[in-house]
């Protein structure tokens, strides 16, 4: 009995770890230099935005791990995911997720506007040259790239 619970166990870690691999393949990351720093872009489904909103994640590998300290090991990488509006610009955080070394999740914070309205939908202005306008702008290439 001992026997078929290992090996049950075992495939299921097998199967989970083939589908998270396979996600990881599907996204495209392109990098974008801000600051001295490299943040990468995935725009594996930016194409699909043909309206005012995009919705995109990013990823940041910390050269200097960050030390939050309500968590309990350093920041190695962090995930944030923004909604961008090109006609207001403005943004909001939708999701921020902090990785240790290993990729193994500290924290996932969620961001959930209540409102349609867009006073209330986004929370920051997008100044130029800042990393949201950067973000924005490289996205906004992908997406008029797809349509061609």
């Amino acid at each position: 009995m001992n026997k078929y619970i290992y090996k049950t166990v075992l495939s299921i870690l097998l199967l989970i770890s083939t589908n998270t691999s396979a996600q990881i393949i599907d996204s495209t990351w392109a990098p974008i230099s801000y600051q001295e720093k490299l943040v990468y872009i995935d725009l594996s489904e930016i194409s699909s935005f043909t309206g005012e909103e995009i919705f995109v994640w990013t990823m940041e590998n910390h050269s200097e791990p960050l030390i939050i300290e309500s968590m309990e090991k350093d920041v190695y990488k962090t995930k944030t995911y923004y909604l961008l509006n090109k006609k207001l610009r403005k943004y909001s955080l939708k999701e921020v997720i902090y990785l240790d070394e290993d990729n193994n999740v500290l924290e996932d914070f969620t961001y959930d506007a209540i409102s349609n309205d867009p006073e209330y939908r986004y929370s920051y202005p997008i100044f130029d040259g800042s990393l949201a306008d950067l973000i924005l702008q490289r996205c906004i290439r992908e997406i008029e790239s797809k349509s061609k």
